[in-house]
């Protein structure tokens, strides 16, 4: 499936140069009690973590004793993100994302920069905008947004 894309179709001011991928998505929703034990495994080369009171970037650890809101973690060893995402009540949900490449994937990925306040000390974040073939209904064969991947900051080299 070749791709042909315009600036205008994906809202983007410049055309994009589109990759394709196979996608590997897992999704698991934990109590606060089982997301604690799976903090550790959140360490990366970027982050960024969001707390009731505050945002932090390149945490050197999570504070357990805060709850989160959202966090992000990029692990270029295992070219893999993780997302922690408080989903209601006492339940959080832990999305790893990583990807193959692979030829006529139903997946295509923009890699893209976004600025960030100066609050923050980093000028920019890199992600990957993930796009999904819709096979069905009134919106068949057409490209759709599908995820976000953090991939780091430019301070660090980044990932583009």
């Amino acid at each position: 499936m070749q791709l042909n894309l315009t600036e205008l179709d994906l809202g983007l001011k410049s055309k994009p140069n589109p990759q394709y991928a196979a996608l590997q998505l897992e999704t698991h929703l934990y109590s606060w009690t089982q997301l604690q034990d799976k903090l550790p495994l959140f360490r990366g080369d970027a982050a960024w973590v969001m707390y009731t009171d505050e945002t932090q970037i390149q945490p050197k650890t999570i504070d357990t004793n805060k709850r989160i809101l959202q966090a992000e973690v990029y692990r270029p060893a295992q070219k893999q993100s993780m997302h922690v995402r408080h989903h209601h009540g006492d339940t959080y949900q832990l999305q790893t994302i990583s990807q193959e490449h692979q030829l006529d994937a139903p997946y295509f990925y923009v890699d893209q920069k976004v600025l960030l306040p100066k609050r923050m000390n980093e000028q920019q974040a890199y992600y990957r905008c993930w796009y999904h073939m819709v096979t069905e209904g009134d919106r068949a064969y057409r490209w759709q947004p599908y995820l976000q991947q953090f991939l780091g900051y430019e301070q660090q080299g980044g990932a583009l």
